[in-house]
């Protein structure tokens, strides 16, 4: 749910600079393209609130996958292999 709020954000910040970039080289302006700031904003404080409820609840990791990664479940003789690895 998190992400797809926070990708819901990022597709509504990129709309609204696209449109505003049109309008922009077009020469006009309007005020309705706040409405696409003002929707991104909602969506990202949204995500950010999901994320730390999942935090909080265990849901998720705060750990980063890189900082999971051990020699254990190591794959070094693939050729995409990480350094650490090798």
């Amino acid at each position: 749910m998190t992400r797809s709020i926070w990708d819901a954000a990022v597709l509504t910040l990129t709309l609204g600079s696209l449109m505003s970039g049109v309008l922009t080289i077009y020469g006009t302006s309007n005020r309705l393209i706040l409405v696409y700031w003002l929707a991104a904003g909602g969506l990202m404080a949204a995500a950010l609130l999901f994320l730390i409820r999942d935090l909080r609840a265990g849901r998720i990791s705060a750990v980063s996958p890189s900082a999971e990664h051990s020699r254990d479940n190591c794959h070094a003789d693939r050729a995409d292999a990480c350094e650490s690895c090798l």
